[in-house]
């Protein structure tokens, strides 16, 4: 059983990996070539044929500096420069269904390759163009604000 549950791991990170590779891919190709060059309809057919979608038909992932999270499986490796830059965009979470087009997945990389656009601002230029993508902001100051210096009584 141990066995079989290493090669689910395995098949899912590799998907993953694939996935973030071809978006990452994607999300570079957006800034060279024109809108509807052949090269970018061929990697965004690439990106929504490998998302590695659950039996619902969605897929949910969590960003962390240099990795991926599915599913409680931590994923670096190839993911890791997909990982990175979300997590420098203040991207907390990825949420894709599979009502995604290849109009969506082009407009997502598009508003991506946006310098300097992060977090909430990201959210808000995604939502006025894509509806099958979504991210969900890290959101610092609402974590650094919920810290306090104080130490609490155990007792």
């Amino acid at each position: 059983m141990i066995g079989q549950k290493n090669r689910e791991v395995s098949l899912l990170s590799r998907k993953v990996e694939a996935f973030a590779l071809n978006l990452l891919h994607l999300i570079r190709a957006v800034r060279v070539y024109p809108a509807k060059h052949p090269t970018l309809v061929e990697v965004a057919q690439n990106v929504l044929n490998s998302a590695p979608l659950d039996p619902q038909g969605s897929i949910t992932i969590g960003i962390t500096s240099k990795e991926l999270v599915i599913s409680g499986e931590f994923i670096a490796g190839k993911a890791s420069s997909l990982a990175s830059m979300l997590h420098a965009r203040k991207v907390l979470r990825l949420l894709w269904t599979k009502d995604a087009t290849l109009e969506d997945v082009y407009a997502f990389a598009r508003v991506l390759s946006i310098p300097k656009l992060e977090g909430d601002a990201l959210r808000q230029k995604l939502r006025s163009e894509v509806f099958a993508i979504d991210i969900e902001p890290l959101r610092l100051d609402q974590i650094h604000g919920e810290i306090t210096d104080a130490v609490k009584d155990s007792e």
